[in-house]
């Protein structure tokens, strides 16, 4: 069993529990679920009818993992073709969209789409090759935004950006030297393109790009973390389409 079969942490599992039960196989505790984040999931997994189990010793696949004493084992992630993504874009407003070319790792993969989903994007799209894998660990990192927002793989990064120009979306890739992001209007129909930790943009990429923006920094600091110059881009984009955000929600 590998480890993209599994999910584990409170957050993620309920996450999952409500909003895709019929993905969970089994939910397994580590202690016994008594109260808080536990006893939902209990409850959770008892309402929607779905195995629990309690292993004398977690599962190898759990082992040097901050699972908070819960996992599930899931079936297939739920992933969409571009297609599918694409059928479920908005038609009253313009739609946001983020697409990460060779995202190795799966915590930089699970905070871009925390922070997608925090943004109000409208979905997240992920290359298939040279990328992290949507399973366990994204979404542990992704504190569980994972099932929420819709997510495509593609295999072609560069002829999935023309199928979306063809929609209507307008290209801006991140890069050093673009446009301050400060000065570019996101407004419109968008998909923000962030390539990979270390080579950022393709050349191939960045050729369909109608717009490459930059985050501005202070003098003698290189670049941001992938999750973070993610996060600075989506959030400008959501404050200049006016997302009103809860506080509640933090």
């Amino acid at each position: 069993m590998s480890a993209d079969d599994y999910i584990w942490g409170v957050h993620p599992v309920c996450e999952m529990l409500e909003n895709h039960p019929g993905r969970v196989t089994e939910v397994i505790f580590l202690k016994e679920p008594r109260s808080g984040g536990l006893l939902r999931a209990r409850k959770l997994a008892a309402r929607k009818r779905i195995k629990v189990s309690r292993p004398a010793r977690p599962p190898e696949v759990m082992r040097g993992r901050t699972h908070q004493g819960i996992a599930a084992r899931v079936s297939a992630f739920p992933i969409l073709a571009l297609e599918e993504l694409t059928e479920r874009l908005p038609a009253d407003r313009p739609p946001l969209l983020i697409a990460l070319d060779r995202i190795q790792d799966p915590g930089n993969l699970g905070a871009v789409i925390r922070s997608a989903a925090a943004a109000g994007a409208d979905g997240v799209v992920v290359s298939r090759d040279n990328s992290a894998p949507p399973g366990g660990a994204v979404m542990k990192s992704s504190a569980g935004t994972a099932a929420r927002i819709p997510i495509a793989r593609v295999t072609n990064m560069a002829r999935t950006l023309d199928a979306l120009k063809e929609r209507g979306l307008w290209i801006y890739g991140a890069d050093s030297g673009g446009e301050p992001v400060w000065q570019t209007d996101l407004s419109g129909p968008a998909c923000l393109v962030m390539g990979g930790e270390h080579r950022g943009l393709r050349p191939i990429i960045r050729e369909r790009c109608d717009f490459i923006v930059s985050v501005p920094m202070a003098a003698g600091v290189e670049s941001l973390n992938v999750s973070a110059a993610a996060a600075v881009l989506l959030f400008e984009a959501a404050r200049q389409r006016g997302l009103a955000i809860n506080p509640a929600d933090g």
